[in-house]
């Protein structure tokens, strides 16, 4: 009851909530940084990773070998055109021999 009593008695300004909502940022986003740069491909053994390892949607088709990706089915040829408008006449051409 006494821990709870002394929370209440301190005075949070907005400096001080500022202060801790900076620090909290700094900290949590600096460890990620660090992570990203201290793992890279030279440190994963081949053939370590698995698809558990691996993040829904976080490969594209850049990051395989041609011809590892299958092309899907064909699908069905569209709908023919409208026609288009009829050009303009040529001009008269000069008479032969």
């Amino acid at each position: 009851m006494r821990f709870i009593d002394r929370l209440r008695s301190l005075r949070m300004t907005p400096l001080t909530v500022i202060a801790i909502a900076v620090c909290a940022i700094m900290l949590s986003g600096g460890a990620y940084a660090t992570a990203a740069t201290l793992i890279t491909g030279k440190n994963v053994l081949d053939h370590s990773l698995t698809g558990r390892d691996i993040k829904n949607g976080s490969l594209t088709a850049k990051a395989f070998k041609k011809g590892t990706i299958r092309a899907g089915a064909k699908g069905a040829n569209g709908a023919t055109g409208a026609p288009g408008a009829t050009g303009a006449t040529g001009a008269q051409g000069a008479t032969g021999a």
